[in-house]
């Protein structure tokens, strides 16, 4: 089975198609005003319109007002919403749309019962926890606190990059990565040399995924 493999951070055309030329199929934009990588609703709406490959779109939120993540949707209608802060199934649900949570994991979480509250998600997204930001930091977390057969397939986030993507896949098995950082020269600046190692390497697993 072939993983997804998202792209997030996305800030320019030239990312965005060198991404999907090397394998990618989905791209996450960052709506987050607080972000490293933010970029706002028009640029982005833009950008789009001007990528020639067929993709997955993601637009990342963090906590936002409700009607603007229903001006985005409106204006962007093909997109998923991923939901990066402390939105709680109500709010998920809300908008009648496909979603992905997004869980920033540490010690105590129980995943399981977290994967079942959000029952309706279309696919979860596991991240890297840090009190300072959401999303974005730089860092793995242990993935020993991945539980084992959980009710819904997920993303794999947090500090992936190509030398420890390989020990990631084994351990978790996730039905699909998500590359920020480990692929980026700076915050937004993807790298086209780190994009074509790590999507290599998940690449090289479908087969026995």
């Amino acid at each position: 089975m072939k993983r997804k493999i998202k792209i997030c951070g996305i800030t320019s055309l030239e990312d965005a198609n060198k991404s999907l030329q090397l394998g990618a199929d989905t791209l996450g934009f960052n709506l987050y005003s607080e972000s490293k990588r933010y970029i706002n609703l028009d640029a982005t709406s833009n950008l789009i319109k001007k990528i020639t490959f067929p993709f997955k779109i993601i637009l990342v939120f963090v906590n936002e007002d409700k009607g603007f993540v229903k001006e985005c949707l409106e204006e962007i209608p093909d997109a998923i919403p991923q939901f990066h802060g402390e939105e709680d199934p109500a709010y998920c649900e809300s908008l009648k749309e496909n979603f992905i949570k997004a869980i920033r994991v540490k010690e105590g979480l129980n995943l399981r019962d977290l994967f079942r509250k959000y029952s309706s998600a279309s696919m979860m997204l596991l991240d890297s926890y840090s009190d300072k930001s959401y999303g974005g930091t730089g860092s793995s977390f242990n993935w020993n606190l991945i539980e084992k057969n959980l009710n819904k397939p997920f993303f794999l986030a947090g500090g992936l990059n190509s030398s420890n993507l390989k020990e990631a896949l084994k351990k978790t098995d996730p039905a699909g990565i998500d590359l920020n950082s480990g692929v980026e020269l700076s915050p937004g600046i993807k790298d086209e040399t780190l994009l074509k190692d790590c999507i290599k390497l998940i690449r090289e697993t479908d087969e026995r995924h």
